[in-house]
């Protein structure tokens, strides 16, 4: 099995992965690559036109290509594409949030009205999380792992991404200030990336917060994936604010969940991935300026829905989600 290896947008270790495919083929006949239990659009990082390129030199037959991935919205014409929902990563987030069994909201003086947990960075990750230093500090509770000092951070850090789509220079001073005073820790963390049971011990935190801000990893193309940063909040009755693929929450709800559109606008996730992040500041801004006695009263809300959606993770299975997808 091949291991793909990528950022959004494109594809890491290029030479040794074309090496690793035409080895393969020439000595098996096949090619299984795998995305690494993750959900990158293929389309957009840039695969099928690198093996295309790699079938035509080598006059490798097509068919002999097999790719697997938990992006349940894959699909392609010539290559064999084998969808495998992740589902380990819920499976051992039930098992390791048993050890945190309250998860009552405080809404005391020391109760924040966000929370962003980073690991490693990316554009998206970069801006959000220096906007909220900047704009929310006294209102957010806030991790962000990135070291520019160590190399497994340096590929995502994000700042030159930011230039190219175009945000203001205040902003790019925003984000290498943020950047400047990286890391920002809750926990001690020595190995990355950042896995369970580890990123689970942040489920002690969830009392102290309303609302989660969950940056996915991928957001470009056609893809859609859940993992554990998005079922940590759900088991823990926090409501979420995604910033991930175009359509993500429409495809969330077709699996049975229920979302938070009677509370805030979320038809920013029907846009594309560079017009998200002002459209959630924009409901992050309506949200900072509700007094403790208001969120509280918005939670009581909301209670209905956050009970649903960890009810239907509890008993969701495998096969649950990916008859919905067809895969």
């Amino acid at each position: 099995m091949i291991s793909l290896l990528t950022n959004d947008g494109k594809i890491r270790a290029t030479d040794q992965f074309i090496l690793d495919v035409v080895y393969e083929i020439q000595t098996t006949g096949q090619a299984h690559i795998n995305t690494m239990s993750e959900g990158p659009c293929c389309e957009h990082v840039g695969l099928y036109c690198l093996i295309d390129k790699i079938c035509k030199k080598f006059n490798f037959d097509h068919g002999c290509i097999h790719i697997y991935t938990s992006n349940m919205l894959e699909s392609h014409t010539k290559y064999h594409i084998h969808k495998d929902f992740n589902f380990w990563e819920l499976e051992r987030s039930i098992i390791n949030s048993k050890q945190f069994p309250n998860f009552e909201k405080k809404f005391d003086s020391d109760f924040k009205h966000f929370a962003n947990f980073i690991g490693h960075s990316n554009k998206y990750r970069l801006q959000t999380s220096s906007l909220l230093k900047s704009q929310y500090s006294d209102k957010t509770l806030q991790s962000y792992h990135c070291k520019v000092t160590e190399e497994y951070h340096r590929e995502y850090i994000g700042l030159e991404d930011l230039m190219f789509i175009g945000v203001t220079e205040s902003m790019l001073d925003t984000a290498y200030n943020h950047i400047k005073h990286a890391p920002i820790e809750l926990d001690k963390i020595t190995t990355f990336p950042i896995l369970q049971p580890t990123n689970i011990n942040l489920l002690k935190y969830y009392p102290k917060f309303f609302l989660e801000i969950v940056n996915l990893t991928f957001f470009s193309g056609t893809t859609f994936y859940i993992d554990e940063k998005v079922w940590r909040p759900t088991l823990a009755l926090t409501p979420i604010m995604i910033q991930g693929p175009s359509n993500w929450i429409k495809n969330f709800r077709r699996i049975g969940f229920k979302t938070f559109h009677q509370w805030w606008d979320e038809g920013y996730s029907e846009d594309p991935d560079g017009c998200q992040v002002s459209c959630i500041f924009d409901n992050l801004e309506h949200l900072s300026k509700l007094s403790l006695g208001e969120l509280q009263s918005m939670y009581q809300d909301m209670l209905p829905t956050l009970r649903h959606n960890r009810d239907l993770l509890l008993d969701l299975t495998k096969q649950d989600i990916e008859r919905v997808f067809d895969a």
